[in-house]
């Protein structure tokens, strides 16, 4: 029944009430207590660490990574055997047996007119062969124009060129199937010292042929003379085509030409140069001749037909490896001729 009391109070230290006791710290402070309860100890030593907790649950997939790098390339492998040729096969092959045009194959030259095909691969079974001759087209003339000769007038007239009788007077040929005969023809119009003959003969011949130009000089002086025949057909008389020559004289000149066996059919340009006293060199077909002062240039045609035409007169000994020919003719005709084949299972 406690009253209001205003005052200090003095509570003893271990005064019990309720339940509770005081407590003083010597100080003049002091708490109630529950009773029985000690003074706080001292703080015990950490106790050990708790278990680990469990693992994370897992986190997403990262991007995929870059291509590792090429590894090294595999060795080839061994090339397996050729199949059998079962298509076709064409070629050209000269008449000297050469291969002109075409691949796949061999040629050889086993006796006269005869050769043999050899395939590079076979055929899976024995193939139909066709040979035909190659056609050779006769060269059309050229029609130039060709050089010209040159003179020195320096001495004046008629004291150059064909002007003072250095001039051939007849031309013929022989031996041709058709020839030339240009006779009395005198100096050239205007002492020009040359004459397009070409519209004269002309001298008609087989390859490998030969034929005969005579030419007379007018006879006052004596003449030396030169013969070219462009056989390439190319508008100058190459060194190489010079065919004949005589030594000077007042007589007729005896002038031999032979044609090339290779020779193709067709027309060729032919040049007779006379110089007074000497005999025009292989380059003197233009521009100045050995004599410089006189002489006289014609050009006339030579026409080389075509040979007698070769004839495939067998294809024997068909296997899948190859066929021989046998051609007739050979000998008349030129060497530049070819003969085709097409080899073929369709």
């Amino acid at each position: 029944n406690a009253g209001v009391f205003n005052g200090p109070v003095r509570i003893n230290d271990g005064t019990q009430n309720a339940g509770y006791v005081f407590t003083s710290d010597g100080s003049g402070n002091g708490s109630w207590q529950p009773a029985g309860a000690g003074p706080q100890g001292p703080t015990g030593p950490a106790g050990n660490d708790g278990a680990d907790g469990a693992d994370g649950a897992t986190g997403p997939q990262g991007p995929t990574g870059a291509d590792g790098a090429t590894g090294p390339q595999g060795a080839t492998g061994a090339t397996g055997p050729t199949g059998p040729l079962n298509d076709m096969l064409s070629g050209v092959v000269s008449s000297a047996g050469g291969v002109l045009n075409g691949t796949g194959f061999t040629t050889a030259s086993i006796g006269a007119g005869q050769y043999q095909v050899t395939f590079n691969t076979a055929f899976g079974a024995t193939p139909a062969v066709v040979v035909t001759p190659e056609v050779i087209f006769a060269q059309a003339a050229n029609p130039g124009p060709y050089c010209l000769p040159s003179y020195d007038a320096s001495f004046g007239v008629p004291f150059y060129s064909c002007l003072d009788d250095d001039f051939t007077n007849d031309l013929v040929t022989t031996g041709g199937s058709t020839n030339i005969s240009n006779l009395g023809t005198g100096c050239a119009s205007g002492g020009v010292g040359y004459s397009d003959y070409t519209g004269v003969g002309p001298v008609t011949v087989n390859p490998g042929q030969a034929f005969t130009v005579l030419a007379t000089p007018q006879g006052s002086w004596p003449e030396g003379y030169s013969v070219w025949v462009d056989w390439d057909n190319n508008g100058t008389f190459d060194a190489a085509e010079q065919m004949a020559t005589s030594g000077a004289s007042t007589a007729t000149a005896t002038l031999n030409v032979n044609v090339p066996g290779a020779q193709g059919p067709g027309t060729y340009r032919m040049r007779v140069r006379n110089s007074y006293n000497c005999t025009p060199a292989a380059t003197q077909a233009c521009g100045f001749g050995c004599n410089i002062y006189y002489g006289e240039v014609e050009d006339y045609y030579v026409v080389v037909t075509g040979a007698t035409p070769m004839t495939v007169a067998a294809v024997n000994t068909v296997t899948p490896s190859g066929f021989r020919v046998l051609i007739t003719n050979l000998s008349s005709i030129p060497t530049n001729t070819k003969f085709n084949f097409h080899a073929t299972n369709k």
